[in-house]
């Protein structure tokens, strides 16, 4: 009896906790059209049935106009769908907690200006989150860019990782070790030829213009020390906690580093780690946070991740 009304007591509050924190990033997700950069050209694409986006995403937006729904009733169903997709991803609450903070930093530059790019970096994240040690994997990690190509790489890494890795034994496993240092250095063969790749599949704008002028030091520094803390986890001799996502988001931040020369892609796959970093900052509390000799190191992490938001810059110019 004590159980299950400690179960009900936790679902109760994964609820509250849950709603309270979509509601509130919802509503900054809903700002003034007139500053969101992107929504003009969803608005044009829509009314004028030009059909220039992923599949996925036109998919959606057929659905709404065989309905003869206006633009603002399918944009603000998508903001919604975002949100709910974002309640299902942060179930525990204290996962939820810990993902505020990026959220509210990315509710307005990222997840509610981005709408396909958000909206395809969440469902991979679900995706991969439920079926990681499924065949599926294969085939429905790839399916995920159909609402953004830009997250392809992200189903590779998750194939790559599924292929090769026992993600259980972290760091302390040879294999693992191993197939890491390979990881690696493909990206640096991939650094290489990257220029060619972008114009060979059409994306020349990439190249030699404002895309690629690099990322700040002060952003690379920070994928830097992230990595040494996703590192801590993998070598721990406690369980790993969420051991799929944090070797997930070891890929995801090696491949920000290396590639940081190219500011779009290296940035793209920045704001995919910041979906991520909740679930590692979690992982790091049960495996090094509770033990006070952890907890000096659990802070770091929790500080270093709480300094973004000294690049907060919402506007409170809110669409209601």
């Amino acid at each position: 009896m004590r159980v299950s009304r400690f179960v009900k007591v936790e679902s109760i509050i994964s609820l509250f906790v849950g709603l309270i924190g979509v509601s509130c990033v919802f509503a900054l997700m809903n700002y003034d059209r007139a500053l969101n950069v992107d929504y003009k050209n969803y608005e044009s694409n829509y009314n004028n049935d030009w059909h220039q986006f992923e599949l996925g995403f036109e998919f959606l937006a057929d659905f709404f106009q065989f309905f003869s729904l206006s633009f603002e009733t399918f944009f603000m169903s998508v903001l919604f769908l975002i949100a709910i997709l974002l309640f299902f991803l942060y179930r525990k609450p204290a996962i939820m907690l810990f993902a505020l903070p990026n959220l509210i930093l990315s509710s307005q530059g990222f997840i509610g200006t981005q709408l396909r790019y958000s909206l395809a970096c969440i469902i991979f994240v679900i995706v991969f989150r439920k079926f990681h040690n499924s065949r599926l994997i294969y085939i429905l990690a790839p399916i995920t860019s159909v609402f953004h190509f830009g997250v392809i790489l992200g189903a590779i890494f998750a194939i790559y990782q599924k292929l090769f890795f026992g993600v259980s034994n972290g760091l302390k496993s040879k294999k693992n070790v191993f197939f890491s240092l390979a990881f690696v250095l493909g990206l640096i063969l991939l650094k290489l030829v990257i220029e060619y790749l972008l114009v060979s599949f059409g994306y020349s704008y990439y190249v030699g213009t404002k895309y690629n002028v690099g990322r700040s030091l002060a952003g690379t520094l920070y994928l830097i020390i992230a990595l040494f803390f996703i590192v801590l986890l993998l070598v721990s001799k406690v369980k790993i906690v969420y051991p799929e996502l944090v070797f997930l988001s070891f890929f995801v931040v090696i491949f920000s580093i290396v590639i940081s020369d190219f500011t779009v892609i290296s940035g793209r796959y920045y704001k995919l780690y910041l979906l991520l970093e909740p679930f590692l900052l979690y992982a790091f509390y049960k495996q090094v946070g509770r033990y006070y000799k952890g907890v000096p190191f659990w802070l770091l992490f929790l500080v270093l991740s709480l300094s973004k938001l000294s690049t907060l810059n919402l506007t409170f110019s809110l669409n209601f």
